[in-house]
């Protein structure tokens, strides 16, 4: 399967952070969709948009095992959703995108989010927490492991 980011996990470290493993990404553009900055967030969220056109990266070989991680990692502010996005060829490809719902719009500012600005300003510590976010998914399963059955 083929998943398509545009904000934290188009970072190659963040995304091994979360699923475990190292995926070759492209660059892969998502027309019709702006990206916005999550209020309060050094993240964005994408929504529907005419006329919009979101950069990023589409990975390809995600399982399904890592596909629960990742929407683990997204939690219940993104829905996963299928999305048609292009290559630099523009070859287009279906792909998995994490979308803002309808209902969870108004969690977006209007501010555009910012790929470098990211990078140079928060990608060391937001790296951090995604290694402590696994850590402690990893211990929270083997605890429930070990519960016996009720």
């Amino acid at each position: 399967m083929r998943l398509f980011c545009y904000g934290t996990l188009q970072f190659p470290g963040i995304m091994q952070a979360v699923t475990g493993l190292q995926f070759s990404g492209v660059p892969a553009v998502l027309d019709d969709y702006a990206c916005r900055v999550v209020r309060g967030e050094v993240y964005p969220g994408i929504v529907p948009a005419a006329g919009a056109r979101t950069g990023g990266v589409v990975y390809n070989g995600i399982g399904t095992a890592h596909l629960v991680k990742l929407d683990r990692f997204e939690g219940d502010l993104y829905q996963r959703v299928r999305v048609c996005v292009s290559d630099r060829a523009g070859t287009p490809h279906l792909a998995w995108a994490y979308v803002i719902p309808e209902a969870m719009h108004r969690v977006l500012s209007r501010d555009a989010w910012n790929r470098e600005t990211f990078e140079v300003t928060y990608l060391g510590d937001f790296l951090q927490s995604c290694r402590r976010f696994d850590r402690m998914s990893a211990d929270s399963r083997q605890q429930a492991d070990r519960r016996p059955d009720r």
